[in-house]
């Protein structure tokens, strides 16, 4: 093989000319870790809003997975700055525990209408979701899982700071 020296030196000049483009992007456009986080967030907020629904694909063993994994992601990427890392994993935990409630109440057996209609207000208003939420849970023959299930999620978006898919 023969060694020829023009390759060569394209070859290396192409790859420190990359290096050094590389280099200028990264300094023109520098690392946003709260843009990250807030962008992680807003993606668990949707699978929020999927899980409410009860349009989650998956099963609830996979749902939960991400959401952990994207708390992780929360925490790593704002590292640096503990009280906006305790800001935003407070408010995702609250997320989350929002969607295994209803997660496990799509997956109960027998939800009747008017509990069905308090889940969906919870995905749309949540505001105004607590109420209906207690009244459905009190109102009809549910089971007692049922009935503890949507008074833990009227307690959820009853919380001081609780946010929900719609906000």
């Amino acid at each position: 093989m023969a060694w020829d020296a023009t390759a060569f030196l394209n070859a290396a000049f192409g790859w420190v000319f990359a290096v050094l483009v590389t280099w200028i992007v990264f300094r023109l456009f520098p690392h946003q870790p709260q843009r990250q986080a807030q962008r992680i967030g807003d993606a668990l907020r949707r699978d929020l809003s999927a899980a409410i629904r009860g349009t989650v694909r998956g099963g609830r063993n996979r749902w939960e997975h991400l959401q952990h994994h994207r708390l992780v992601r929360i925490a790593q990427s704002v590292a640096g700055d503990p009280p906006l890392r305790t800001r935003l994993l407070a408010e995702a935990l609250d997320d989350v525990h929002l969607g295994r409630a209803a997660l496990r109440l799509h997956g109960s057996a027998r939800i009747d209408g008017a509990a069905r209609a308090a889940l969906m207000l919870a995905a749309t208003s949540p505001a105004t979701a607590a109420p209906a939420l207690r009244a459905a849970a009190h109102a009809s023959e549910l089971p007692h899982r049922v009935a503890a299930g949507l008074t833990d999620i009227a307690d959820l978006l009853d919380r001081p700071g609780a946010r929900a898919a719609s906000c």
